[in-house]
C-alpha cells in the first residue's frame, strides 16, 4: 500500500460494491469510502459497508466510511417520457399543484411541469434565476404566485423528469434535514458508519440539529458519529466560520457550489475553505469531477491531473472520488492516478506548508502549543516519524494541522472508532493499541510497530508525543525524542 500523506475518498457503488474491487482499491490507495443514500436500497448499501470493513481488515488498514445524505434535493416532475422542449425565449410554467386533465393532455403545448418542493412560490421573487440538471437549463422568474411560477427559457433543451434544480441567489425555506434524511440516518447510525454527510447546509444550526438526531439515535451524551458539512450554497460561504466550528469536517461540494455561486469563484472559495479548516484543526475534502473523464476513458485528462495536484498544494485533507468510483468503467485505475498524483505532488516543495496554524479554540489546552513545538522538533532532528497517543484524536489533527511534510504521524489509540476516524486526518498513520497500564508500554508498542512496517531503521529519531492520566492530578502531557 502506498506511503502518501493525502487522503482519498472513494465513492461506492454498482462499480466497486465486490470485495476483489474494494480490496484493489485499498491497495491502489483508498483510505475512506463513501456511500450515497440519493442511491441504493438499505441492504446494497449496507452490504457496501460490509465488504469495506472486511476488506481494511484483511489488509489491516484503517478505513473510514462516510454516509452522504440527500438533503433537500429539489426536482423536475411528472414530465412525459419523451421529456419537455424548452427553447430560449418561451414561457414555461413550474406548477406546485397536481396538473388537471387539460395540462396533462396539452403539456408541450402549455410548456408546463412540476416540482417536488410545494412552497417553492413563497421563496422566489421576480428576477431570480433557476438552474436545473446541473446548469443546462437556465430560466429567469416573472413571477410566483397561487402555486405555480412563470419563467422565461434563457437556455433550454429536453427537460426530463427528476432532474435536480438549484436556486442561486435565493434562500429556500427548506430544512437542511429531511424525512427521507431521519430514516437514512437512523439506519446509518445502527450500521455504525464513522461519518455523516449532511448536505445544503446554510448554518451552524443545522449542524446542531443533526448532533441532536445522532444523539438520539445513538442513545448517548456523547455521539460516536462525527459530522461533515458539505459547503455547496452561498449561505455556507457567508457563514462558514461556525458551520466549521459546530462539525467535525468539511466537504467543498463543488458541484453544487459551482451552480449556485459564481463558478468562477469557485477556486478561490476551495482556497479560503481549505486554509479556514486548517487553523481550526479540522479534516477537509475536496470533491466533484476530479478524474471525470475515467468515468469513460482508461486515463484522466491533463487538467483533472492538475486539479487533484493543486487541492494537493492548497493543504486538503483528502480528495474525493465520485461517479469514477461508483459507475465508472475503470474505478482501480482511477484510485491510482489519484494516488500517484498526490505522492509525486507531496515530494515537490509546493506543498509545503508556509504559514503557521493554531488548531482548536481552547486556549487552556496545552495540546496546539506543543502540537506545533512536535514539528518544529521533528524538522530539525530530521526525524522519519512523530508518534502520537490519542484518546479522542484531537492531538493528532493538531499535529497534521502543521503538515509536517518530512515525518509520518504515526497515531496510537484504543479506540476502534477513532482510529477508523483518523483514517481522513492528513498524513496519519492509524494504530489499534489495546489498553496499556502504563505510558511506557504503549510507546514501546508504538515503536515496535513503526520499525515491523520499516517506517524507520536502527539511528532514527523518533519524536514521541504522549498524553496520560496521573493519579490525582488531572491529565498531562509529555514531548520527547527516542532513537531507534
Amino acid at each position: 500500500m502506498l506511503q502518501k500523506k493525502t487522503k482519498i475518498v472513494c465513492t461506492l457503488g454498482p462499480a466497486s460494491s465486490g470485495m476483489e474491487t474494494i480490496l484493489a482499491m485499498l491497495k491502489a490507495g483508498m483510505d475512506v469510502g463513501r456511500i450515497n443514500f440519493s442511491h441504493g436500497t438499505y441492504e446494497a448499501n449496507s452490504a457496501l459497508l460490509r465488504n469495506v470493513r472486511g476488506a481494511a481488515c484483511a489488509l489491516g488498514k484503517s478505513v473510514a466510511v462516510i454516509q452522504d445524505l440527500q438533503g433537500p434535493r429539489v426536482r423536475t416532475s411528472n414530465i412525459p417520457k419523451g421529456g419537455l422542449t424548452l427553447r430560449p425565449g418561451e414561457i414555461v410554467t413550474l406548477s406546485l399543484a397536481s396538473l388537471s386533465p387539460s395540462q396533462k393532455k396539452n403539456q408541450e403545448k402549455l410548456k408546463v411541469f412540476q416540482v417536488t418542493y410545494k412552497k417553492l412560490d413563497q421563496d422566489l421573487s421576480r428576477g431570480k434565476i433557476i438552474l436545473i440538471d446541473d446548469g443546462l437549463f437556465k430560466l429567469k422568474v416573472l413571477y410566483a404566485r397561487k402555486k405555480e411560477i412563470k419563467c422565461r427559457v434563457l437556455s433550454g433543451g429536453i427537460l426530463t423528469t427528476g432532474r435536480g434544480m438549484n436556486f442561486p441567489g435565493s434562500s429556500l425555506g427548506l430544512s437542511a434535514i429531511t424525512a427521507k434524511d431521519r430514516k437514512d440516518l437512523e439506519y446509518g447510525v445502527k450500521l455504525g458508519v464513522d461519518f455523516v454527510a449532511l448536505s445544503f447546509v446554510q448554518s451552524a444550526k443545522d449542524i446542531l440539529d443533526l448532533r441532536r438526531l445522532i444523539k438520539f439515535y445513538e442513545n448517548r451524551l456523547n455521539p460516536r458519529t462525527k459530522i461533515i458539512a458539505k459547503i455547496e450554497k452561498e449561505e455556507a460561504l457567508n457563514n462558514l466560520g461556525e458551520i466549521i466550528e459546530a462539525s467535525d469536517g468539511i466537504m467543498v461540494a463543488r458541484g453544487d457550489l459551482g451552480i449556485e455561486t459564481d463558478p468562477a469563484r469557485l477556486p478561490l472559495a476551495q482556497k479560503k475553505i481549505i486554509s479556514q479548516c486548517l487553523v481550526a484543526g479540522k479534516p477537509v475534502i475536496v470533491a466533484t469531477q476530479m478524474l471525470d473523464s475515467m468515468q469513460e476513458n482508461p486515463r484522466p485528462t491533463r487538467a483533472e491531473i492538475s486539479d487533484v495536484a493543486n487541492s494537493v498544494i492548497d493543504h486538503a485533507d483528502a480528495v474525493m472520488l465520485s461517479n469514477e468510483t461508483a459507475t465508472g468503467k475503470y474505478p482501480v485505475e482511477a484510485v491510482e492516478f489519484m494516488a500517484r498524483t498526490c505522492i509525486e505532488t507531496e515530494r515537490s516543495r509546493y506543498d509545503d506548508i508556509i504559514y503557521p496554524s493554531r488548531p482548536g479554540n481552547n486556549d487552556l489546552s496545552p495540546v496546539p502549543a506543543l502540537s506545533q513545538a512536535a514539528c518544529l522538533l521533528a524538522a530539525s532532528l530530521r526525524a522519519k516519524v512523530i508518534l502520537v497517543t490519542t484518546r479522542s484524536g484531537f492531538s493528532v489533527r493538531a499535529i497534521t494541522s502543521h503538515r509536517p511534510n518530512n515525518s509520518l504521524v504515526a497515531a496510537l489509540t484504543s479506540s476502534p472508532n477513532v482510529y477508523r476516524e483518523l483514517a481522513l486526518c492528513w498524513g496519519a498513520r492509524p494504530y489499534l493499541a489495546q489498553q496499556f497500564s502504563d505510558i511506557e508500554s504503549l510507546i514501546k508498542y508504538g515503536l515496535a510497530q513503526i520499525k515491523k512496517e520499516g517506517l524507520a531503521e536502527k539511528g532514527d529519531r523518533i519524536v514521541v508525543m504522549t498524553g496520560f492520566k496521573e493519579r490525582g492530578n488531572g491529565w498531562s502531557s509529555a514531548l520527547r525524542v527516542v532513537e531507534i
